[in-house]
């Protein structure tokens, strides 16, 4: 059974999460850092493996410490869209190993297979509309959602009545073009997406609602586990396209 000293960045929502998630495994958490204690080397070579749900304004220094000393990363940290290329870079520079998604929860990566598929039935018969709307906690943030643009990212490639995404909850009016992504922050809530698609004889609703946080984590370990012994800037689809069944 392989065992993993872990070492956590971010001691937030998900910090905890992933506290109560390793307890259920083999694996020890070997150290925490927080948003304002940047990774170091000596830290670092205590791990196995780092696991990473901080801010984006501290990803490409704590990458970065991994990667020159052989620690695989995995992130969960969301917002740093522009700084893509660079970390790729930095990845193949070191020959490191790198994985990232806007959500680990394995449901929503299969939930957004499911968007992809429906986005490509459904255009086809040219008569649908769609949009998105996802409800978050009033302490997230980013708005959107890292996933929400994932999944409107997955159906404008299948859309061809869609060409690009708007994001906000508009006063006025919303071209035939644009996939709107829509966004609410109440309460405590985890995570909910919605993906709408409707005509004038009927509705369709697609919908993931995370019951807590317990699932990103779980997912997190799981990609930690994989991404050992391999190198390259992977996210979550490459690891599940590993592991699932071929849908023919």
């Amino acid at each position: 059974m392989l065992k993993m000293k872990i070492g956590v960045l971010g001691t937030g929502r998900m910090g905890k999460a992933i506290d109560v998630a390793v307890a259920q495994t083999a694996h020890t958490i070997i150290f925490r850092c927080d948003d304002e204690h940047l990774l170091t080397p000596e830290l670092a070579t205590q791990a196995d493996v780092i696991i990473d749900f901080t801010i984006a304004d501290c990803l490409q220094s704590n990458l970065e410490i991994a990667l020159q000393n052989d620690v695989p990363f995995v992130t969960g940290t969301t917002g740093w869209d522009a700084q893509r290329g660079a970390m790729s870079e930095l990845v193949q520079e070191y020959n490191g190993s790198f994985l990232h998604a806007a959500n680990f929860s394995i449901g929503v990566a299969l939930f957004r297979m499911l968007a992809s598929q429906a986005a490509r039935l459904f255009d086809a018969v040219e008569k649908y509309d769609f949009g998105i709307h996802e409800i978050h906690h009033t302490g997230k943030a980013d708005s959107p959602s890292g996933t929400a643009i994932l999944l409107g990212d997955t159906m404008l490639d299948k859309l061809s009545s869609k060409t690009r995404l708007v994001y906000g909850n508009s006063k006025g009016k919303i071209a035939r073009d644009a996939l709107q992504i829509s966004s609410q922050r109440v309460g405590a809530i985890p995570g909910t997406h919605r993906i709408f698609i409707d005509s004038t004889v009927d509705s369709i609703e697609l919908t993931h609602t995370a019951h807590g946080r317990e699932g990103f984590a779980a997912g997190s370990i799981w990609a930690a586990e994989w991404l050992i012994g391999k190198t390259g800037f992977f996210t979550l689809d490459d690891m599940l396209a590993d592991i699932l069944p071929k849908i023919e």
